[in-house]
């Protein structure tokens, strides 16, 4: 899988209805391990991507607009 093809699906067409969002923050501790920690505040600065479509409905979707050929 690759997050490349699925960021530009998302930055162009946004991120319903394949993808939902988790809002929260990605915590560090002192030796660099990093957890997630969700937040309700749909205000928070950060968030990633939770299915909501199988993940070869999404495949099968990128991988036909990569094959598009313009007329």
């Amino acid at each position: 899988m690759s997050w490349d093809e699925t960021a530009v699906l998302v930055a162009i067409n946004g991120v319903n209805p394949w993808y939902s969002l988790r809002h929260g923050h990605i915590l560090i501790d002192t030796y660099g391990a990093n957890t997630w920690e969700d937040s309700t505040d749909e205000h928070e600065h950060q968030a990633h991507l939770v299915e909501a479509l199988p993940a070869a409905t999404v495949q099968q979707l990128i991988n036909h607009l990569i094959m598009h050929q313009p007329l």
